[in-house]
């Protein structure tokens, strides 16, 4: 999960779920009538939103802005970041070399391939604790739960069961948000 995703769900598990957990073409209206805070948390979330989805899904919101919907996951992706005013994707070895994340815990670990996507899933249950650190910044996220699922390419993240997220800051209070899924 990169710094900007996890930020945008720290600020989520604070007020903004139910702006989180609405369609895409919902949340997008919802944002527009909504306060400043809420637009900044659909800009910031966004690019993850699109790295994140299929390529139906992705197709399927081409067509809803009247964009070709035509092309690899990547072209929709790109059209899409282009539409929306978003900087094109980092390329994926930046993001590697800033990030180091360790499984420090789990009862099974299992590799996933999605036959319509060829996107590729790491799924990790039974008492998982996986951190994340970001070496740039001195920051470490660490992740308790029953269920972790990581869509490695678009370095997304999703956990479930008792679910317990803390981000520590070199020098500052760690912060925690308790939750049944992230």
């Amino acid at each position: 999960m990169r710094a900007a995703a996890l930020r945008a769900l720290l600020v989520a598990a604070a007020g903004a779920v139910a702006l989180a957990q609405t369609a895409p073409a919902e949340r997008e209206g919802a944002a527009r009538a909504a306060s400043p805070a809420a637009r900044e948390l659909l800009r910031a979330t966004l690019a993850d939103d699109l790295a994140g989805a299929g390529y139906d899904e992705l197709r399927a919101e081409a067509r809803r802005l009247g964009l070709d919907d035509a092309g690899s996951r990547n072209d929709l992706q790109e059209r899409l970041r282009r539409f929306h005013g978003l900087p094109a994707a980092p390329p994926a070895e930046a993001a590697a070399a800033a990030q180091e994340v360790a499984v420090r815990q789990a009862a099974h670990a299992e590799y996933r391939t999605a036959e319509a996507t060829g996107a590729r899933y790491l799924v990790l249950r039974g008492g998982v604790e996986l951190a994340v650190r970001e070496t740039e910044e001195e920051t470490e996220h660490l992740i308790r739960a029953d269920e972790v699922i990581y869509q490695q390419e678009a370095e997304l993240l999703s956990a479930r069961g008792g679910v317990e997220y803390r981000v520590s800051a070199a020098g500052g209070e760690p912060q925690t948000v308790n939750a049944a899924s992230m």
